[in-house]
């Protein structure tokens, strides 16, 4: 997996309660000044997703549970506000002795007949009314 240093992406809070929304401002600006009109390497769209992954003793299961996708100019260069919408039937964020539920928020810049590059930040999914109480997943110490 490599890292796009073109990309940056800002979440506007990193807390959500479940059927709530997160936020992100995603800009992608190569400063290269190069045309993107290239067969091999050319940048097609940056995706944005929210991705669920279950971690335990057992299975490791992975849920894409909103995606959207971005265009890029002539250039390569992409910028707009994306919303990832937390269903209001899924878990929260929890971290216990068999079993995690930990939710992150990937962006991947999609190339061409090339490694697409990628970058990722973990988000927290709390319950209704948990905003402004949890700090890190369930179960609180």
């Amino acid at each position: 997996m490599s890292y796009d240093p073109n990309l940056s992406i800002e979440i506007e809070h990193d807390i959500t309660e479940v059927g709530d929304a997160f936020a992100c401002t995603v800009r992608r600006s190569p400063s290269d000044g190069e045309t993107n009109a290239k067969t091999v390497g050319q940048v097609r769209a940056v995706q944005i997703a929210l991705v669920m992954t279950t971690e335990g003793r057992g299975d490791v299961d992975s849920e894409r549970i909103g995606e959207t996708s971005l265009p890029v100019d002539e250039y390569g260069m992409a910028s707009g506000v994306v919303h990832l919408v937390v269903p209001a039937t899924a878990p929260i964020s929890y971290d216990g002795a068999l079993l995690r539920i930990v939710y992150r928020i990937e962006a991947r810049t999609d190339i061409r007949l090339g490694r697409d590059q990628h970058s990722s930040a973990e988000v927290l999914v709390v319950p209704v009314g948990g905003a402004g109480v949890y700090r890190r997943p369930h179960p609180l110490p």
